[in-house]
């Protein structure tokens, strides 16, 4: 029993001093590399992750902003003046078709042409 409680002495005592010898010496030149490259290459993945999301907030803005646009810039019907032209068969007075004219200004004012 006290054989093993000198070993776990020694390995102690050794592992402190590979400790300090580690803090004397620091990382070896291609540990550090490595471990630069890392923390590079994160950080680059987060930069591109919030370029990504920016990206994409400004695309659901553009998509919501352009319809309501065009709706608040496109022309009421009420002040439209166009006039429609349909041609339709009477099924009562004859067999010929008749053609009429509907203004989208005034819904009312349907026009029997021929």
């Amino acid at each position: 029993m006290q054989d093993q409680v000198d070993q776990e002495h020694a390995l102690a005592e050794w592992l402190r001093e590979v400790a300090d010898a580690d803090v004397t010496s620091g990382a070896s030149p291609a540990v550090r590399q490595r471990l630069l490259e890392e923390v590079r290459a994160r950080r680059r993945s987060r930069r591109s992750a919030a370029i990504k999301m920016y990206a994409l907030a400004a695309g659901l803005v553009i998509a919501t902003a352009l319809p309501v646009w065009q709706l608040t810039t496109r022309p009421s019907l009420e002040r439209s003046t166009r006039v429609v032209t349909i041609c339709f068969f009477d099924g009562f007075a004859s067999s010929a078709p008749k053609i009429a004219q509907l203004s989208l200004s005034v819904p009312q004012d349907v026009k029997i042409i021929s």
